[in-house]
């Protein structure tokens, strides 16, 4: 099978015949099921669903790009300079590595990695010109053509579901409901359904970016299956929308308050904080720059430099260049199906104690694993550029013009931490205080905003970004599960069978239901 990644994009515009945006966003591997769908341009209706393509559009459209230096060579300079002070200087795994100790667990970090790829697909691998923006505020390209997200904003799973059963069948079993799964990969491992050579059978292969990353993948795709064991009878399209309120559920009433704090997302839906974000067509929810190139990354900085994937397999680092690590794109190897125990705290036994795996703090410092990316091949994390991801962020942010981070405290009304007070203690070179006297770029501020109201949760400038979009994304789209729906009456909540209880439904229900994990 033809691998059709995000590394094949060149830009929406110039698709031709290889990829088909399918009916709720997701995408076909070229061929047949391409022909049959039909090659879309930005912008235009999909054929088989009507559906638009997104346009990334900036929050707020009239705050001015921040530039640390009129020279782009220089900025540049300083912003490697700054990304290198993130470097966490304390090169072990453990307690004490900036732990949220007695945290949910670092399920939550790949969760968000699992939510990012279903939601947000920039087409650009690392930006080398400098962006634009109409007056509308959307994202424009150096040609001067509107940037689209290349996926749909409609936590619709478009990421597991493809075009569905009749457009990307090689997801599915026979039955035209089930979705496929390898119990076996051949190394004993529950894995996702691979070809011959190894490669996964996705039509998102982001998510086969780390070993952990495939197993959240491959969790979602057994929560599916059980669900059609316990609805008999019902075809695809039933199916999958339980699936997908359950999903939805699970970001509203749990990782959005784990990540942005109660009282963001309750002041968001019960209107005492301000709505800032504009869907704009609600079957194409519009992506704010501010959010997906800036405070979304606020995960980069929960990343250990190493898990335990089970309590005997040791610490296994994320990326170090070498095959005993979690690098995806290949079989999942030997002895290393996860324990969700190690991951998610509501599932642990007294033997998954000593072995937990809690994120980092959401803080300005990342693990050294995240600045030796692997770059290109099947197990690449990216395609080209840099090996660092701090600098890869703040080079988007700056080639995109993203405002500064005290400008949009500012404009939504938050208290705004000054340049100086911005910058960590251990940033003492006078040419990145120089750099940025007068701004801190977005992404850099979130973190440091969370760091300075203690780093297990986000600030409210990052806060607000991420609640608002992600919930106003669900109230315009009119299968969302918060559309047209008041929050002090809405219609849907999880109930037994699949539930434990009526209105209780987390990451931890979702696993034990998939069959991947069980109570303690």
């Amino acid at each position: 099978m033809t691998d059709f990644t995000r590394r094949t994009f060149i830009r929406a515009g110039v698709l031709g015949g290889t990829v088909a945006l399918l009916p709720w966003g997701g995408r076909a591997v070229a061929g047949t099921a391409s022909a049959a769908a039909g090659a879309v341009q930005p912008g235009q209706p999909v054929p088989t669903g009507g559906k638009m393509l997104a346009p990334m559009a900036f929050m707020f459209p009239d705050l001015p790009p921040f530039v640390p230096d009129p020279d782009p060579d220089t900025a540049t300079t300083e912003l490697m300079a700054l990304a290198n002070t993130l470097l966490d200087p304390n090169v072990t795994a453990g307690p004490g590595n900036r732990d949220q100790v007695g945290s949910f667990g670092s399920s939550l970090t790949y969760l968000g990695q699992f939510i990012d790829h279903d939601n947000f697909l920039d087409g650009e691998p690392q930006p080398t010109a400098f962006f634009g923006r109409d007056n509308q505020g959307n994202l424009l390209d150096p040609d001067g053509s509107i940037v689209f997200n290349l996926e749909s904003f409609r936590f619709d799973l478009s990421s597991v579901y493809g075009g569905g059963p009749a457009v990307s069948p090689q997801l599915y079993a026979s039955d035209g409901v089930r979705m496929l799964v390898q119990e076996d990969n051949g190394n004993g491992v529950r894995d996702l359904p691979r070809d011959s050579s190894g490669v996964a059978i996705l039509v998102e292969h982001r998510n086969d970016e780390n070993e952990i990353i495939a197993q959240v993948h491959v969790a979602f795709l057994k929560f599916h299956n059980a669900v059609a064991d316990a609805m008999p009878g019902a075809g695809f399209d039933q199916v999958a929308a339980t699936v997908r309120r359950h999903y939805q559920w699970i970001v509203i009433h749990q990782f959005l308050p784990h990540i942005c704090g109660d009282g963001v997302v309750s002041g968001l839906l019960d209107g005492s904080i301000p709505s800032l974000y504009k869907a704009g067509n609600p079957n194409a929810p519009l992506v704010p720059v501010e959010m997906q190139v800036a405070a979304y990354r606020f995960g980069h900085s929960m990343v250990r430099k190493a898990y335990e994937l089970t309590v005997s397999t040791g610490k296994l680092q994320v990326f170090n260049g070498t095959a005993a690590d979690l690098h995806g794109g290949r079989p999942i190897p030997s002895g290393r199906q996860i324990d969700w125990g190690n991951f998610v705290l509501p599932l642990q036994r007294p033997e998954n104690a000593a072995h937990f795996n809690n994120p980092r703090f959401i803080d300005t410092l990342v693990s050294s694993g995240l600045f030796t990316l692997p770059i290109g091949g099947p197990g690449g994390a990216e395609a080209s550029g840099s090996t660092v991801l701090p600098f890869r962020n703040l080079l988007r942010g700056f080639r995109y013009g993203l405002p500064s981070g005290q400008d949009v405290a500012a404009a939504m009304g938050e208290t705004v931490i000054s340049p100086a007070d911005a910058l960590p203690d251990n940033v003492d070179s006078a040419a990145i205080t120089a750099g940025f006297s007068g701004g801190t770029p977005l992404w850099f501020y979130v973190l440091r905003e969370a760091e300075l109201g203690g780093g297990l949760t986000l600030g409210r400038t990052g806060a607000r970004l991420v609640a608002d979009s992600f919930l106003g994304s669900m109230t315009a789209d009119k299968d969302g599960l918060l559309h047209d729906n008041s929050p002090t009456s809405r219609r849907w909540q999880p109930v037994p069978p699949i539930a434990p209880a009526p209105g209780q439904f987390g990451l931890e229900d979702l696993l034990v239901f998939a069959g991947v994990a069980a109570r303690p």
